[in-house]
Formats: structure tokens, sequence, C-alpha cells
């Protein structure tokens, strides 16, 4: 696994030139790779690899709050692919509805109880029916990593994505940077390259259509 500073070394030894652009000041090989790396997780950030699910060891818990049928993303949720619900030591799983049928059990009803049903909307999950105490919710599914802000900063995407995040970082460099218009065609080259392997590794780990640990 890279660390921020590491990939940002690799990205400046591979492209070989110098920023001369005086138009902002203070501009640095250091802060502008460094933004190209951030842009380039946040452009993948939508995918479901394997090394973005969760959870990972400890379970990811939230509460609800009596009659309020509202519960809060977790947060770097970006993707959910198991709600279940703690009742009686138990936790079973809540089952997905559209947010038409959410609204059609909520028109006019102010039932309260157990909850078994919940849909996804608007960065918030909401349950049916609205939860008559508190109970504790577990969370399944891809997570934003954390962003990379000091130099021995690290996370998933520079571990098993390093090669698509330094391949797109290069590629917004020389396009956005550099003006190396010349070099682009192979830069988007090696970006597809790295995504297709990423992506075959993916299918590779996922083909028993569960959520696999990191290894």
């Amino acid at each position: 696994m890279s660390t921020f500073l590491e990939l940002k070394t690799r990205i400046a030894s591979d492209l070989e030139r110098e920023l001369t652009d005086e138009t902002f000041t203070g501009r640095t090989w250091d802060t502008e790779i460094g933004a190209a790396i951030n842009d380039a997780i946040r452009l993948y950030r939508a995918k479901r690899y394997w090394f973005l699910q969760g959870p990972i060891t400890a379970a990811l818990t939230s509460t609800t709050t009596a009659s309020n049928s509202y519960v809060a993303d977790y947060a770097g949720l970006v993707d959910l692919k198991s709600l279940r619900i703690t009742i009686d030591n138990q936790k079973q799983e809540l089952t997905e509805i559209s947010f038409s049928e959410m609204e059609s059990r909520h028109d006019g009803s102010t039932s309260e109880g157990e909850p078994y049903e919940y849909c996804r909307f608007g960065g918030r999950v909401r349950l049916y029916p609205t939860p008559g105490s508190v109970y504790t919710l577990t969370w399944s599914g891809t997570f934003l990593e954390a962003t990379l802000t000091a130099d021995g900063d690290t996370n998933a995407w520079l571990d098993e994505g390093e090669i698509l995040i330094k391949a797109h970082a290069k590629l917004i460099m020389q396009r956005d940077y550099i003006k190396s218009y010349t070099d682009i065609p192979a830069a988007k080259d090696a970006v597809s390259e790295a995504v297709a392997a990423l992506d075959l590794e993916h299918s590779a780990r996922m083909g028993n259509r569960k959520l696999a640990a990191r290894c």
C-alpha cells in the first residue's frame, strides 16, 4: 500500500516535467499532483469494488429514534446492500421498497411499531412502520474512503486501486496542468487498461455475489 506522498512522488517521476505556468502563485508539483489524485478517486467513488465494501471487521451500526421514521445514511455510504434491525436481540433483514410505496404506507398513517420495510432517498432511510422505540440498525454496502490530506495518509484506493488512480491522476495532470495534449491518448489507454484489470479482478473476487472482506 502506498502513502499519499509515495504516490505523488511516483507520478512526478513518471511525468518528468516542471510546472512553469506562473498564472497561479505557489503552484507546485506536490499540490497539483495531490489534487489530481483526490480528483481521480472522486471519479471512481461510485464504483462498487470489493475493497470499498463494509463492514470489514466491526459491525456498522446506528440507532433509530422513537416516533421518527427517518434515519440518516451511515457516514460515507454509497451503495446500501443490506439493512438489518435488531429486535429482541435478533437481527432481522429489512425489506427494501420503492419511494412511492413508502409514501403510500405513511400517507395518513401514524402507525408505530417494529419496522420491517425501508426505502433510501435523499441521503436518508425511511422505515415502516415508524419505530415505536429505539432500535439498532446494522449496515452493509460500499463506502467512501477517507480523503487524502497529509503525506502519510493512505486508503484502499492507494492499495488495491493504485494503478488506476495513478493512471488517471497522470491523465489529469497532462490534460489540465502540463497541457501535453500529444500524451493524452496514451494516458487514456493506460486508464482504460487499469479499469479493465480492476473490473476483472472485482468480477473474480465477487463471483459468489456476496460481500467479500478485504484480503
